[in-house]
């Protein structure tokens, strides 16, 4: 095993050095755009030191300068609220050094003069306050309640506010955040009320777009209530087709007046702008005019009746509307067919956009065969000036339908049915159809318009043999 042994020098008859002791003194907040100023003493006494912020000699832009002397001033773009470190060391050896930390606060709101003046109504004031330290979150207050604040520079804030009819003074409080301020700095100001002649602000109408003739409601409106014999305003249009008063006075003490604008109809698209003027002040509103156009539809364009029975009126309605933007008119409507008559209206009738009238069209064959027909239209429509409505249908003869049940208690199958029949009451029934088997259903096809025909049934069983007749049954043909 070996062992190494290591001995300490002597020490003995060496004299010890002591390290002097640094301080350092100076205020532990500093206010940008201020300075603070700090001291350094070894052991009591000045000695020669190199100034440091946040470790870097004699600070930089970031964080601002400190001087040879000890003097700090933070930068302008430094965050209200960080915290730097201020440290002082020794030129000579050995070397000793110390620190202070130091908050950076915004600098504390001096207000030293300002005035509260009207604005444009009663109770709305404009707020001006001048003094010293004032930044872009400086807040203006009234009462404790906070007033939208504009900052014009570093000396001057500017408000609005609200104040009760008959304030005389008011005071204005400043507070500015990250500036360790424990209550607002307050200043006392006059109020002046002065009283400005109202002025026109707007002009407005109920309609931009008028289609056709008709009219628009419009509203001329004031700063705020006119004086003692009212405001009067010029009133002009660019387009003749709309035409608006010459003048119209806002009453005193109102603030708004209305009048009319009255539309004519244009052939195209137009625009007309309504100006009103007053006191060198002129407001304008921008007026839509469409061409009106007057359009007739027609639900059908033509009319098929299918087959009709001779002399039995078959109706269909055919409905005329106006569908166009302008009002249109029917001066006519003309049929040409013997088979067909129409009814519900009486011409010429005008339709206004959106409304309608129906007619009723009615075939009535006097023959069997087929039948045609026009509806003529003619109207004031920009489309389809003469519509012309095809109508067709066709006429057939009269028919008897019968048809009747099998009886249920014949104990021998049914073989047949015999069909009578007897004209206008008479008890003479004929042979109409016989055999026609065991079918419970007949069509009588030779019937004459204007007779009444009765019928009777009688069924015949495999034997050859015939029951009696059936219940009797009249029809009338027409």
């Amino acid at each position: 095993m070996t062992i190494a042994l290591f001995v300490a020098p002597s020490v003995y008859g060496v004299q010890a050095q002591t390290t002097a002791q640094l301080s350092l003194t100076g205020p532990s907040t500093v206010r940008l755009g201020g300075y603070a100023q700090y001291e350094a003493t070894v052991s009591g006494a000045a000695t020669p030191v190199v100034w440091l912020v946040d470790r870097r000699t004699g600070g930089n832009s970031d964080l601002g300068l400190i001087s040879t002397s000890g003097m700090y001033s933070p930068t302008a773009t430094i965050e209200a609220g960080r915290r730097v470190t201020i440290a002082a060391r020794t030129v000579s050896e050995p070397v000793s050094s110390a620190r202070i930390r130091v908050t950076v606060l915004k600098p504390l709101p001096a207000p030293a003069a300002g005035v509260i003046t009207q604005r444009t109504s009663a109770n709305n004031y404009a707020l001006t306050v001048q003094g010293s330290g004032f930044v872009s979150t400086s807040q203006l207050q009234s009462g404790g309640v906070n007033v939208a604040t504009v900052l014009v520079s570093s000396t001057e804030l500017q408000g609005k506010l609200s104040l009760p009819v008959g304030t005389s003074n008011v005071t204005a409080e400043v507070l500015n955040p990250n500036a360790d301020q424990n209550t607002p700095a307050t200043i006392t100001l006059p109020v002046h009320v002065t009283a400005p002649s109202a002025s026109l602000t707007a002009l407005s109408c109920s309609v931009a777009s008028v289609t056709g003739a008709g009219t628009s409601a419009c509203l001329a409106t004031l700063s705020f209530a006119a004086a003692n014999g009212g405001l009067s305003l010029t009133l002009t249009s660019s387009n003749a087709a709309v035409i608006v008063p010459a003048t119209i006075l806002v009453p005193a003490n109102a603030a708004s007046a209305p009048f009319t604008a009255t539309v004519s109809s244009v052939s195209s698209t137009q625009t007309a702008t309504i100006i009103a003027s007053a006191g060198g002040v002129s407001r304008s509103f921008a007026l839509q005019l469409n061409a009106s156009t007057p359009t007739l539809t027609t639900s059908l364009s033509s009319i098929s009746f299918g087959n009709a029975a001779i002399n039995t009126p078959v109706t269909q309605p055919l409905t005329l509307s106006a569908t166009g933007t302008a009002p249109v008119t029917i001066t006519s409507a003309t049929l040409s067919g013997p088979a067909f008559t129409m009814s519900g209206a009486t011409f010429p009738v005008t339709l206004s956009p959106g409304l309608a009238v129906t007619l009723a069209v009615q075939f009535n064959p006097a023959s069997a065969g087929p039948a045609t027909g026009t509806l003529s239209i003619q109207s004031t429509s920009s489309t389809n000036g003469m519509a012309m409505i095809g109508l067709s249908g066709t006429g057939t003869p009269h028919q008897v339908a019968l048809n009747w049940n099998a009886p249920v208690s014949s104990a021998v199958p049914i073989a047949s049915y015999n069909i009578y029949r007897a004209t206008g009451g008479s008890s003479a029934y004929q042979l109409l159809k016989s055999s026609v088997g065991t079918q419970t259903a007949y069509v009588d096809q030779a019937v004459q318009t204007g007779v009444t025909y009765d019928y009777v049934v009688t069924s015949v069983d495999s034997i050859g043999k015939e029951s009696g007749p059936s219940n009797e049954v009249i029809a009338t043909i027409p």
